[in-house]
């Protein structure tokens, strides 16, 4: 979904090779040979589709304008972890800009959503007998390509 068309409002972020871009903003040639995955092919995966659900259920979504790239953002960020902090969240969605829900809604949301992720997570490896894997160390670089400084730097 392209918003701006400038890299301004993250509406069009997908994965490339498994990190977030602005598609707006990455040439066609770039992408050949490239595995390019939209929203809609991440709402494809189930467990995607379980974080998809509790995102706008925990209300992550007005007008849905931003909904797209803060979907492909959080889900980037939450997938196969067992553990995402707020800090975290914030840093991977610095670059959606949204003009309805003022933020705190989107960040709770992809909070809960997470963590309802995680819960069936731990669920299933309590059947299996293994521990709960995925969690990787804190980090703040959201690993955004294609863009020159956060939305919130302009805020």
């Amino acid at each position: 979904k392209e918003g701006c068309g400038e890299g301004e409002c993250g509406a069009c972020t997908v994965l490339m090779d498994g990190e977030p871009v602005l598609s707006c903003l990455v040439p066609l040639l770039q992408c050949h040979d490239r595995n390019i995955q939209t929203v809609e092919g991440i709402a494809a995966d189930p467990e995607a589709r379980r974080f998809l659900e509790r995102f706008v259920q925990e209300g992550g979504t007005q007008c849905g304008a931003c909904t797209p790239g803060l979907i492909v953002a959080g889900w980037k960020l939450a997938r196969g972890r067992s553990r995402v902090r707020r800090r975290e969240i914030q840093t991977a969605l610095a670059w959606n800009l949204c003009r309805c829900t003022g933020y705190l809604p989107i960040i709770e949301a992809v909070e809960r959503a997470s963590e309802c992720m995680r819960t069936m997570a731990d669920q299933a490896h309590s059947h299996t007998g293994e521990g709960p894997g995925g969690e990787t160390e804190d980090s703040d670089d959201a690993g955004f390509q294609g863009r020159r400084e956060p939305a919130t730097a302009r805020r």
